[in-house]
C-alpha cells in the first residue's frame, strides 16, 4: 500500500473532525446570538491563557471543561494550561464579567434556589444565571435537568419576532428552550412562515 493510500483515511478523519467543529462553533454562535436577542445583552465566553496568551474561542472554552464540579478551569488547546474562564455580558448601559461554569458545575449549584423568581436569581447569582443561559437556554430547562419543575420564569415577550431569523438555522427544540415555550409552538410558528426545518447542511 502506497503512502498516499495509507494517509488518505487519516486525512478524511481530520477533515471530518474539522467540519464537525465548524458546525459546532456555528451552532454555538447562533445560540449566543439568539440569547442576545432574547435577553437584550450579548454573551461572550472569554478566556486568555496566562501561560501562552492564546485566546480561546467559546467552543474551545466549553470543550476544555473537564465536567468536575470542583474544578472551575478550562484547558488551553495549545499549551494545555488550565485556568478559570469568564463570561462577558454586554448591555447598552455597560457590561458585567463573571465566572463561567461548565454544565455540571452549573447544575450542581442550582439546589435550594428553585424558589427564587428569575429576576431575583439573576441579581443574587449572576455567574450561575449566565452559565445556565449559555448551556441550557433558561432556568426552567436547567432545573428540569435536576428533577425540579421551575415555574418562576415566563415566556419571552414577542418571541416570534426575535426567533424568526433563527428558524431552520437552529433546531426547533433549541429555540423553544431559549424563548421558553413548548417545542410544538416553535414548530407551528415555523410552519406558518413556510420555513423548512433545521438541517445541518444549512450551516455549511
Amino acid at each position: 500500500m502506497g503512502l498516499e493510500q495509507r494517509l488518505a483515511p487519516k486525512l478524511e478523519q481530520r477533515l471530518e473532525l474539522k467540519q464537525r467543529l465548524k458546525i459546532q462553533a456555528r451552532l454555538l454562535g447562533l445560540r449566543l446570538q439568539l440569547i442576545g436577542k432574547v435577553s437584550g445583552e450579548s454573551y461572550k465566553p472569554h478566556a486568555a491563557c496566562p501561560k501562552c496568551f492564546c485566546r480561546l474561542t467559546p467552543l474551545e472554552i466549553i470543550k476544555g471543561f473537564n465536567r468536575d464540579v470542583n474544578d472551575f478551569t478550562t484547558k488551553c488547546p495549545k499549551c494545555k494550561e488550565r485556568f478559570e474562564p469568564t463570561i462577558i455580558c454586554q448591555r447598552p448601559v455597560g457590561k458585567t464579567e463573571v465566572p463561567f461554569y461548565c454544565p455540571s458545575q452549573t447544575l450542581n449549584q442550582l439546589g435550594g434556589k428553585e424558589n427564587l423568581p428569575a429576576a431575583d436569581f439573576k441579581a443574587a447569582y449572576p455567574a450561575i444565571f449566565h452559565s445556565v443561559t449559555v448551556h441550557f437556554g433558561s432556568l426552567s430547562e436547567a432545573f428540569k435537568k435536576i428533577g425540579i419543575d421551575y415555574r418562576l420564569e415566563g415566556a419571552v415577550a414577542k418571541w416570534q419576532k426575535k426567533a424568526t431569523q433563527f428558524l431552520s438555522l437552529l433546531p426547533d427544540s433549541v429555540i423553544a428552550r431559549i424563548v421558553r415555550v413548548k417545542y410544538s409552538e416553535v414548530r407551528k410558528f415555523r410552519l406558518s412562515q413556510n420555513i423548512p426545518r433545521f438541517r445541518v447542511e444549512n450551516l455549511l
